[in-house]
């Protein structure tokens, strides 16, 4: 192994000349409580979409359409037992 490799850790450290010059060319970015808000609100409704996409769905209106033609079908497959079993349970919750 040759003995002329420096490592990082070897090279000798200026005393802050670099780090005060990145400073002034990089100026720290703030940001206001509404910005924060507004960029946490666009990358949810990024991620919203992406998972309605996957699901087959364009947006939230055909998701909430879908279900809810889902829920019509499932409820038109009920007998009448379980329908009026059904409303019976939700007088009890209700009481």
């Amino acid at each position: 192994m040759p003995e002329d490799i420096q490592t990082q850790a070897d090279q000798p450290v200026n005393a802050g000349e670099n780090t005060e010059s990145q400073t002034q060319e990089q100026p720290i970015k703030t940001f206001t409580q509404d910005e924060v808000t507004g960029l946490v609100a666009k990358e949810a409704k990024k991620a919203q979409e992406k998972i309605f996409k996957d699901l087959g769905f364009e947006n939230f209106k055909s998701a909430k359409e879908g279900l809810q033609q889902l829920k019509e079908w499932k409820d038109s497959q009920k007998s009448e037992a379980e329908k009026n079993s059904q409303k019976r349970l939700l007088l009890k919750r209700k009481s």
